[in-house]
């Protein structure tokens, strides 16, 4: 049943931005980077035992919409955006950084309120919310922030050439990395699971470009 909602939640997602006018190239890379963050999410709760218990399709889901902030931003504030991304390529930093400079916010705010808006799980919008700061969600005991930071940082460094890379920008916190002991052999170790993940995804894949080339 979890995993049923996941792909309902899924293919909502999708078919909701399939029809914007989203350049097809950022599309694509986007929708693969968010794909993999579900999955490298949904790999870590069920294979690191500091999360064991945890839901992993809660993981799934919060990976796939982490970045969801990033194609409202793209939908709905296109001269922002644009300026966004223009600061973004003569700083050499971050989207984050480059969102809080020219708009004063960045892209977790905007998907932790549409998750909210939406009724998803409060670990849902507390995942969207901190994901590139775990360590600033004070006073909380849930753990995904925590999942789906790792998740993205798995996902960058699986697939740096494929999807959005983001320069000048520490992916992975020193102190989540410390705290979690991953030392350089164990990213090494879940990327190669993450690519064999990734190869059987092939109804998500094609759920998210399907599409895209038609666009």
């Amino acid at each position: 049943m979890d995993a049923v909602k996941s792909l309902v939640l899924s293919s909502s997602v999708f078919d909701m931005f399939r029809n914007q006018r989203l350049d097809p190239e950022y599309q694509e890379k986007f929708w693969r980077h968010s794909l993999v963050t579900g999955l490298a999410g949904r790999m870590l709760t069920n294979r690191h035992s500091a999360f064991r218990g945890l839901d992993a399709e809660i993981s799934f889901c919060a990976g796939l919409l982490h970045d969801i902030g990033k194609v409202i931003i793209c939908c709905f504030m296109p001269e922002d955006h644009k300026r966004i991304t223009q600061y973004q390529a003569k700083q050499n930093c971050s989207d984050y950084e480059a969102e809080e400079q020219m708009i004063g916010f960045a892209h977790p705010l905007v998907g932790q309120l549409l998750a909210g808006n939406w009724k998803l799980p409060k670990a849902i919008q507390n995942a969207i919310a901190y994901h590139h700061f775990p360590q600033e969600n004070k006073g909380a005991e849930d753990k995904y922030p925590v999942i789906i930071h790792i998740a993205n940082h798995l996902a960058i460094r699986s697939f740096e050439s494929e999807f959005l890379p983001s320069p000048g920008w520490d992916i992975l916190q020193p102190e989540i990395k410390e705290e979690m002991q991953l030392t350089d052999d164990v990213p090494a170790a879940f990327s190669d699971q993450l690519f064999e993940e990734y190869s059987k995804a092939s109804t998500f894949i094609q759920m998210a470009v399907g599409d895209t080339a038609a666009a």
